[in-house]
């Protein structure tokens, strides 16, 4: 292999890396903000349990400790 196949065959490579970096760049975004999103789903169902007389305050509960566990 020459060596200007060589620098082109790495170029490729290099673009192949920046789009898969990219990608995952957008994927990691997304995921982020569907978590805030359940997050923000889950606070509202934890206060709709612990201010209305339901008789799901374990749910209320379950809720709050597992957003406490979250890393």
């Amino acid at each position: 292999m020459s060596e200007y196949e060589h620098t082109e065959h790495l170029l490729i490579q290099i673009d192949y890396l920046r789009t898969a970096n990219r990608q995952l760049r957008e994927y990691a975004e997304d995921a982020v903000a569907k978590i805030k999103r359940l997050e923000e789903a889950g606070d509202a169902m934890h206060w709709a349990f612990s201010h209305h007389d339901t008789g799901n305050e374990s749910v209320a509960n379950a809720w709050r400790k597992a957003k406490e566990a979250k890393p």
